[in-house]
């Protein structure tokens, strides 16, 4: 899924807070009807109404692609690793791990893996095979922006293959580059290398360049020259 970006520990935490907020009035409001003025005072009506409540990111993802109130809000959303909608199994997964993840480490347990794992995945996220990503990018480019890498009379082409690729992957490879110098943090390499080693295998290269990063901008510069 290297197409998308992860959503950081930031937004997650902003995202459960606002759905903590909303369930926190959920409760208010079915306390007061169970023993308040409503008169209906049954403890079973209590325990029905609470379900909705522990339930709710379960149901509130798969109803509405992956997303809470709070994920809305936040402009993230729960995906398959591959990228695709997670399935009423994968969101079953994830909701039932919260207990380790978030309550019985009081958030700590999910904090660690969200910051050191690979696809900034929780426990549950790793169980379900699931990913938490941001709806847009935060950096999002155009091909005019690629055009301005190099011009024809300032650069003599390596790789004449790189005809073969689209303006979209070149996109790609720009965006994926300029998050890596942003953050450079260890998603971000992977992502870098997944696509230097896409890139070296669909030109048939025999020997990869050793500087990865550098055959990646050279790539960019290529593709320009020859084809505009």
């Amino acid at each position: 899924m290297i197409e998308y970006e992860l959503a950081s520990l930031g937004s997650r935490l902003g995202a459960l807070v606002i759905d903590l907020v909303i369930l926190f009035f959920y409760w208010i409001v079915i306390f007061m009807a169970g023993g308040g003025p409503l008169g209906i005072g049954e403890s079973s009506f209590l325990y029905i109404m609470m379900i909705p409540m522990f339930t709710y990111s379960l149901w509130t993802e798969f109803f509405f692609g992956g997303q809470t109130v709070g994920k809305m809000a936040l402009g993230i959303r729960v995906v398959n690793v591959d990228g695709q909608t997670a399935t009423l199994g994968n969101y079953f997964m994830r909701w039932s791990m919260k207990l380790v993840d978030l309550w019985m480490s009081a958030g700590g347990l999910g904090a660690i893996f969200i910051t050191s794992s690979f696809r900034s995945q929780r426990t549950g996220d790793i169980v379900a095979s699931t990913a938490v990503i941001k709806n847009r990018p935060t950096n999002s480019y155009s091909i005019n922006d690629i055009l301005k890498i190099k011009s024809k009379s300032e650069h003599q082409p390596q790789y004449l293959n790189v005809v073969q690729f689209t303006d979209e992957d070149m996109i790609l490879i720009k965006s994926a580059l300029t998050r890596l110098n942003r953050y450079p943090n260890k998603a971000h390499k992977e992502m870098v290398k997944k696509l230097f080693q896409k890139c070296v295998e669909k030109l048939n290269l025999e020997e990869p360049p050793k500087d990865k990063i550098k055959f990646l901008n050279a790539l960019l510069q290529d593709y320009i020259v020859l084809t505009r």
